[in-house]
């Protein structure tokens, strides 16, 4: 059997309205768009409450799945999951499903450390998290989430949350729900054995893996050894079952693509937090041949979808030059 083609998304900046690019309307009326041409398979959302500031996750995509008929609608990642209560949290994703009518995807992850960004950390002693917590609050929440969505009378005793005989009456369209565990460690940051421990998360937990910051190579090991880890675990994971984040930027003139990039990821991350190398691993930028090239190698390499951040403020002019120049060149199946 010849393998599934790579699905194709696209990330809408939701912090775009936050900082006055465009408006809530602007972004509703370009899912529309894309809804309607029938060339992208989903549409992504990212995720904070305070750490950056954009329209809140669960609120953008419920008006998202009420204004299109067709693509899939994911959060690229509940970066914030960990701060949220899994019972509320449970409550509002299946919502978001049943509104959608099956056509969400949810990735978590377990969001930045403390040590890693002021931002994040100012988050998490927002929301009365500590950083160290966060891999416990992970799974103790995915368990949660699962029984919710699968039992009834769930009575849970953990070390963060206490349930006594609940059922969740609005539950996903989808069943069973499929959970991606958004996962990037880096062994400079946390060693070989956080990577190890990292993976192994995602192999025991998650029905598949999303990822970013990566090179095609590194990615295919990375899977490979989830993948591994994962039949131990006695839960093979699908091959396909793969979500790579990946930047795009058009444009003829290659300096002026890598420019508006950077300062794109700039205003987007804030200047510290983005280095030429960051630029350089993350994203593709010059003609629609070069950002079809740097896709290629990720179709090439296996993954199941690739998330597209087009890098520039002009969402719609962006959009436009993939779907017209950079898509056809991509040799999906």
């Amino acid at each position: 059997m010849a393998p599934s083609a790579t699905h194709v998304g696209f990330f809408l900046p939701n912090r775009g309205v936050a900082v006055g690019k465009f408006s809530a309307e602007d972004h509703v009326a370009l899912a529309r768009q894309i809804d309607r041409d029938g060339d992208v398979d989903s549409l992504w959302i990212g995720d904070s409450i305070i750490s950056k500031p954009r329209l809140e996750a669960i609120a953008i995509l419920s008006a998202l799945a009420a204004a299109t008929r067709r693509v899939r609608l994911g959060v690229s990642c509940m970066a914030t999951f960990v701060q949220r209560h899994p019972l509320l949290f449970a409550l509002q994703w299946a919502s978001v499903d049943v509104i959608s009518a099956g056509r969400s995807i949810l990735a978590v992850c377990m969001g930045y450390p403390a040590d890693q960004t002021p931002e994040g950390a100012r988050e998490l002693r927002a929301m009365g998290v500590q950083s160290a917590e966060r891999p416990a609050r992970l799974v103790e929440g995915l368990t949660i989430l699962r029984r919710l969505w699968g039992e009834e009378g769930v009575s849970h005793r953990g070390r963060f949350y206490r349930l006594d005989r609940v059922t969740l009456d609005v539950r996903p369209v989808q069943r069973p729900y499929p959970i991606f565990v958004a996962s990037n460690p880096s062994e400079q940051r946390v060693g070989a054995a956080g990577v190890e421990r990292a993976l192994r998360r995602v192999a025991r937990h998650a029905d598949g893996w999303m990822t970013l910051l990566i090179t095609p190579e590194e990615f295919v090991r990375r899977w490979t050894c989830i993948r591994e880890m994962a039949r131990e675990e006695g839960r093979p994971l699908d091959p396909r079952a793969t979500i790579v984040f990946y930047n795009l930027n058009v444009n003829s003139n290659r300096q002026a693509a890598y420019d508006e990039t950077a300062a794109f990821l700039g205003d987007y991350f804030g200047a510290p937090h983005v280095s030429p190398e960051m630029v350089r691993l993350w994203c593709s930028w010059g003609s629609a041949e070069e950002c079809a090239a740097g896709v290629q190698r990720f179709v090439d390499a296996g993954a199941g979808t690739i998330i597209i951040r087009m890098c520039s403020w002009d969402q719609k002019g962006q959009i436009a030059k993939f779907l017209e120049e950079v898509l056809p060149r991509i040799h999906r199946v």
